[in-house]
């Protein structure tokens, strides 16, 4: 098989749940431009009857479903329609979340989402869509893949913020009140990620897999303020195009990644944190130029220099009020001393004393 053939989805058969999002067109024209069948599966029943109509007049094949991902009855109805329509199901991308906006259109709606008066009602809603919407769909899909044969792809799409909390300062605006990225998003996106890996070790030793997507921040009409808040931070020093995260989502729909289960594929990385780092309190970890001694007085703004990665390998221990900057790469099983400020590599198996400022600086 060559590796155009191992990308070709011809005669495959998959649901997109949220596809009528932004991202969510963007995955169910590109598994159909990719040859298969696709699902577009929404809560709004009409417009994915009409999106799925404008695909079919390009000529790619496409049904609409309405959906909602929080009624098993639902759920399973809406795997009953593609394995009616195509007679399997073999990818699972699920995109459907409860995600505030911070674009033209819905940036004045995020004024209340303080922590200490985030309301229990909201926090319940957004779990039982972007946590157990997932585990219904992943759980429907499965048992169709079981019962032709044990074979599929489910890809659940998570966010950076599953990975590290937001910045809340990337929110801010002078002059406005202040805006904030919820509780909820991050909780339930790091979820997310758990429940992906648990159902690949579950599925072990057939070929049924499943993966995470991470996308970065897709530009969506924001503001050249949080435009440039948000890029700032990025190693491209830019927010993604709207069709940057099709390729990696083709990547895992598909046979390319026939040797990938369990894992979590990140479209935008800025900083890398391995497995078992502890990181103590106060501790920061930028991505940006400044001087460390400006640091707590420091107010965000934008284009202050373009970003490098920082890298923290496997079994590192961070003591408490350290700062962490850009470019650092910190070796695996290193111990760093609370007090510290970071500002060039440290070798793996290092344990350092505090005040690390004294005895590394700029390479």
């Amino acid at each position: 098989m060559t590796i155009m053939e191992k990308f070709n989805l011809a005669g495959r058969a998959a649901i997109v749940t949220g596809g009528l999002g932004l991202l969510g067109k963007q995955f169910c024209r590109t598994l159909a431009e990719a040859g298969a069948g696709v699902v577009v599966a929404d809560l709004n029943a009409s417009a994915a009857n009409s999106f799925a109509v404008e695909l079919q007049s390009s000529g790619y094949r496409a049904i609409g479903c309405g959906v909602d991902v929080t009624e098993p009855k639902s759920v399973q109805a809406m795997v009953n329609a593609c394995v009616s329509e195509y007679g399997r199901l073999d990818v699972l991308v699920c995109s459907a979340a409860m995600d505030p906006k911070f674009d033209a259109d819905n940036i004045n709606q995020q004024n209340n989402n303080a922590f200490e008066n985030y309301p229990l009602s909201a926090w319940n809603q957004a779990l039982e869509v972007n946590l157990t919407g997932i585990f219904l769909c992943c759980q429907a899909a499965a048992r169709q893949m079981v019962a032709q044969g044990g074979e599929g792809s489910i890809i659940n799409i998570c966010s950076t913020y599953g990975l590290v909390p937001p910045d809340q300062r990337i929110y801010e605006k002078p002059g406005k009140p202040k805006s904030f990225k919820p509780v909820f998003y991050t909780a339930t996106k790091a979820g997310v990620l758990g429940l992906t890996k648990y159902i690949a070790s579950y599925y072990a030793g057939t070929k049924i897999r499943a993966n995470c997507l991470t996308p970065g921040g897709v530009y969506n009409n924001h503001d050249e303020t949080f435009v440039q808040n948000y890029a700032y931070r990025t190693i491209l020093n830019r927010m993604a195009n709207l069709d940057e995260m099709n390729g990696a989502l083709l990547y895992l729909a598909s046979e390319a990644s026939s040797y990938m289960t369990g894992g979590n594929l990140v479209a935008t990385e800025s900083i890398r944190i391995g497995n078992r780092v502890v990181v103590g309190a106060n501790t920061y970890i930028v991505d940006t130029d400044f001087h460390p001694l400006d640091f707590k007085e420091r107010q965000l703004q934008p284009n202050l220099g373009r970003s490098a990665p920082v890298v923290i390998e496997d079994d590192v221990f961070i003591g408490m009020d350290c700062m962490i900057l850009k470019g650092v790469h910190i070796g695996a099983g290193s111990v760093i001393g609370a007090g510290s400020v970071v500002t060039g590599d440290i070798p793996e198996g290092v344990i350092a004393a505090g005040n690390l400022a004294k005895i590394i600086r700029e390479k």
